[in-house]
């Protein structure tokens, strides 16, 4: 894609990223999937780039060094992102289990 091209298409879904406001537990969902496949679509331009030396090879080792200091960051975020929803989802369900556990118990 032309990369002014794809700027804009970037520029365009920052905004409506920014700018999402859902009504209803669907939109959230929905929502939360479309940043998601925002990241997603970052992570693959990347993943071409990466894997082309023709394109890394105009990135001198100082700018190598600020992208990867960026992307350090951000990579730490991320999965202290994932680390954080996976206890919460994980606790949620530990906590059905036990009250699932509870309301088989008998009285005799």
């Amino acid at each position: 894609m032309d990369p002014d091209k794809w700027i804009r298409h970037v520029l365009k879904e920052i905004n409506g990223i920014k700018n999402l406001v859902p009504k209803d537990r669907l939109e959230s969902v929905s929502s939360i999937l479309k940043c998601n496949n925002a990241v997603l679509a970052s992570y693959e331009g990347w993943m071409v780039w990466l894997s082309d030396p023709g394109i890394m090879s105009q990135f001198t080792p100082e700018d190598l060094e600020l992208v990867l200091t960026e992307f350090k960051e951000l990579s730490v975020k991320f999965m202290e992102n994932d680390i954080k929803w996976t206890k919460f989802l994980q606790n949620k369900l530990a906590a059905k289990k036990n009250d699932s556990k509870k309301g088989n118990q008998y009285i005799s």
